[in-house]
Protein backbone atom coordinates (compact mmCIF):
# COMPACT_ATOMS: atom_id res chain seq x y z
CA UNK A 1 0.00 0.00 0.00
CA UNK A 2 1.14 3.75 -1.44
CA UNK A 3 -0.24 6.67 1.08
CA UNK A 4 -2.63 6.58 3.54
CA UNK A 5 -5.01 3.31 4.33
CA UNK A 6 -8.96 4.03 3.42
CA UNK A 7 -10.44 1.42 4.75
CA UNK A 8 -9.91 -0.41 8.01
CA UNK A 9 -11.30 -4.15 8.08
CA UNK A 10 -11.70 -5.23 11.47
CA UNK A 11 -11.76 -8.88 12.29
CA UNK A 12 -13.29 -10.33 15.92
CA UNK A 13 -11.02 -12.66 17.61
CA UNK A 14 -12.47 -14.63 20.11
CA UNK A 15 -9.76 -16.89 20.75
CA UNK A 16 -5.77 -16.63 20.37
CA UNK A 17 -3.31 -18.70 18.34
CA UNK A 18 -0.37 -19.64 20.12
CA UNK A 19 1.38 -21.23 17.13
CA UNK A 20 2.38 -24.20 16.08
CA UNK A 21 2.55 -27.29 13.60
CA UNK A 22 -0.64 -27.31 12.40
CA UNK A 23 -1.32 -23.53 11.69
CA UNK A 24 -4.27 -23.38 14.06
CA UNK A 25 -6.00 -26.79 12.30
CA UNK A 26 -5.46 -28.41 16.06
CA UNK A 27 -7.68 -27.19 18.72
CA UNK A 28 -4.89 -27.50 21.37
CA UNK A 29 -3.23 -24.67 19.31
CA UNK A 30 -5.40 -22.00 21.03
CA UNK A 31 -6.42 -20.24 23.96
CA UNK A 32 -9.90 -20.33 24.26
CA UNK A 33 -12.49 -20.66 27.13
CA UNK A 34 -14.36 -23.90 27.58
CA UNK A 35 -17.32 -23.62 25.74
CA UNK A 36 -15.83 -22.55 22.86
CA UNK A 37 -14.54 -26.11 21.71
CA UNK A 38 -15.25 -26.67 18.07
CA UNK A 39 -15.22 -23.16 17.06
CA UNK A 40 -11.63 -22.98 16.10
CA UNK A 41 -12.42 -23.50 12.02
CA UNK A 42 -15.29 -21.04 12.33
CA UNK A 43 -12.21 -18.45 13.47
CA UNK A 44 -9.39 -18.98 10.72
CA UNK A 45 -12.49 -18.62 8.56
CA UNK A 46 -12.67 -15.43 9.83
CA UNK A 47 -9.21 -14.84 9.61
CA UNK A 48 -8.82 -15.83 6.40
CA UNK A 49 -11.97 -13.51 4.99
CA UNK A 50 -10.40 -10.26 6.34
CA UNK A 51 -7.14 -11.62 4.60
CA UNK A 52 -8.99 -12.07 1.49
CA UNK A 53 -10.80 -8.48 1.97
CA UNK A 54 -7.52 -6.66 2.47
CA UNK A 55 -5.52 -8.74 -0.25
CA UNK A 56 -8.61 -6.79 -2.82
CA UNK A 57 -8.37 -3.68 -1.89
CA UNK A 58 -4.94 -1.95 -1.87
CA UNK A 59 -6.18 0.58 0.10
CA UNK A 60 -7.31 -1.60 3.15
CA UNK A 61 -5.55 -2.24 6.72
CA UNK A 62 -6.49 -5.36 8.83
CA UNK A 63 -6.95 -4.75 12.54
CA UNK A 64 -7.60 -8.06 14.50
CA UNK A 65 -9.63 -6.94 18.02
CA UNK A 66 -9.06 -8.37 21.69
Amino acid sequence: MTGAPTHLVIVCCHGIWLGGPTNGHDETEWLIASFQRGETPTFMKHVRAGADVVAADKGAILCFSG
